[in-house]
């Protein structure tokens, strides 16, 4: 009795252990229903397949014969390619499968309206695509899912008007990618998504208004594109982000006049992009910005008036282009900042009368300089572009600007007109010439007792006289801007000095 006791056991164990183990480690693939209604008699026991399977073909109606796969450790595209389902309309025997291990692709299923049969999937090891099927409404049937390891791309889904179902989502590893989903009017969906591994692309969705349902997202590991999405206003649903790991790009839109949702973000990894946004009329919703990893783009946004937003904006990793903005009048709002790293380009702004906000760069940020065809700048000669001028450290392009700022020679001549730090009045010292190569002369100082002090735009004093002083021997000083202090009893004077070698 016992040694009929135990082989009954190790027979249950064995059936236990072939009813459990995979099956069709190179994957199959279905093409008819007839496939489809035989799959358990021709394959018994095979609840979990190791390969891919791929379902396509004009006959196939419904997956009530794939009702034992609890799991697929491969790929499951459901359509490929050109090739889908046409008499396919939902996806009711899918039911018990949990795990997909690679991507799940429901591609190009023209008549199918509903995801439902997919409830019970809680995780996916690959990406995520939802492309190409035109009757399908809504992401109801994904219910249970709660993490994806790629991406997740929903894209050229004509009728899709909301991506609710995806109520336990909380994890994407990947990109976020909505595309093309002309009916899309917001994000409405994706309100559990608390993780995002890397950037969110949201591009042509012609009726989407805003990006209500990320608000969940606090930082993005990768980059933000916005692209041609011609009805969106404004940025609600970013309102939580802080940090964004690489590049901005916010370009393309016919609607757009609203970046107050950007309010909490302190930190741009890469570059950051503003272009053909035909209803921008400011930055604002950018002022905890203090710095961008890569360069600064405002191209040919048309009713761009100002740059006020940017006002915290210190540092730029990049080059700095402001171009074709026909409304923007003034630089003021980048008063703040202090270093780019590349090209200062400022072009094509047909009503800007002035670089003024651009004083504070240092020059040696700067690597190339192109002012040209503002034709109604006139004011270029601010601190950071006279000391440039003095020490350039690139190619330089100044032309087609107004009169004051047409040329190289016009800039360097304005320059040349010293503003001084403190007021003079008719006995105050003067020196020439100005610019200088090795000496400067003193005058209305001959019989009098005084310091002078030369130091950078540092503050480091480079030379120091006492006495009663005629020139100046500056012949160790290097090309560039420097101050030239004079101390006497009485007096205390600052002017520029330009040093050209």
């Amino acid at each position: 009795m016992k040694k009929l006791i135990l082989i009954l056991a190790f027979s249950g164990i064995t059936h236990l252990v072939a009813f459990s183990q995979g099956c069709l480690p190179n994957g199959i693939t279905f093409s008819s229903q007839p496939q489809i209604d035989n799959f358990q008699t021709d394959y018994p026991n095979c609840h979990i397949i190791e390969g891919s399977v791929t379902i396509f073909g004009n006959s196939i109606s419904n997956l009530n014969g794939l009702s034992v796969l609890t799991t697929i450790n491969g790929d499951l595209n459901i359509g490929t390619g050109s090739i889908s389902n046409p008499s396919l309309i939902n996806l009711n025997g899918l039911d018990s499968l949990s795990y997909v291990g690679g991507r799940l692709n429901i591609y190009g299923n023209e008549f199918l309206e509903s995801l439902t049969g997919l409830s019970n999937i809680d995780s996916i090891g690959g990406t995520l695509y939802i492309t190409a099927n035109p009757n399908l409404i809504d992401l109801n049937g994904f219910e249970s899912l709660e993490f994806i390891q790629g991406d997740f791309v929903v894209q050229s889904n004509d009728n899709i008007e909301t991506l609710v179902g995806l109520n336990n989502l909380n994890s994407i590893n990947g990109v976020l990618d909505i595309r093309i989903n002309p009916k899309l009017t917001n994000l409405n969906g994706l309100e559990s998504v608390s993780h995002l591994g890397s950037s969110i692309i949201i591009y042509m969705n012609e009726n989407l208004i805003n990006c209500t349902g990320l608000e969940n997202i606090t930082t993005i590991n990768g980059s933000l594109t916005f692209y041609s999405n011609y009805a969106m206003t404004n940025l609600a649903g970013l309102d939580n982000v802080v940090s964004i790991s690489n590049s901005v790009s916010i370009n393309n839109h016919f609607a757009l006049s609203d970046l107050a949702a950007l309010g909490n973000l302190t930190t741009i990894g890469g570059q950051l992009s503003f272009e053909n946004n035909y209803l921008l009329p400011n930055m604002n919703g950018l002022e905890k910005l203090s710095s961008i990893g890569g360069s600064l783009i405002i191209y040919s946004n048309n009713i761009l008036s100002t740059l006020s937003g940017l006002d915290s904006l210190t540092a730029i990793g990049g080059k700095l282009d402001i171009s074709s903005n026909n409304s923007l009048t003034n630089l003021l709002a980048l008063n703040s900042l202090t270093s780019i790293d590349g090209e200062l380009a400022v072009y094509h702004n047909n009503k800007l009368m002035s670089l003024e906000g651009l004083n504070n760069i240092g020059e040696f940020s700067i690597e190339n300089l192109e002012i040209f065809a503002n034709s109604s700048l006139s004011t270029c000669h601010v601190e950071s572009i006279c000391n440039y001028l003095a020490s350039p450290n690139g190619e330089i392009l100044i032309s087609g600007n107004a009169s004051g700022c047409n040329s190289r020679e016009e800039v360097e001549e304005m320059c040349m007109v010293v503003n001084d730090e403190y007021p003079k009045n008719e006995n105050s010292f003067t020196f020439y010439p100005n610019p200088a190569r090795n000496h400067i002369f003193l005058q209305n100082t001959a019989s009098e007792h005084v310091e002078i002090l030369i130091y950078n735009e540092l503050g480091n004093i480079l030379l120091q006289k006492f006495g009663i002083i005629h020139n100046v021997d500056i012949s160790n000083l290097k090309s560039g801007f420097y101050i030239v202090e004079l101390l006497t009893k009485e007096s205390h004077y600052k002017h520029k000095l330009i040093v050209k070698k």
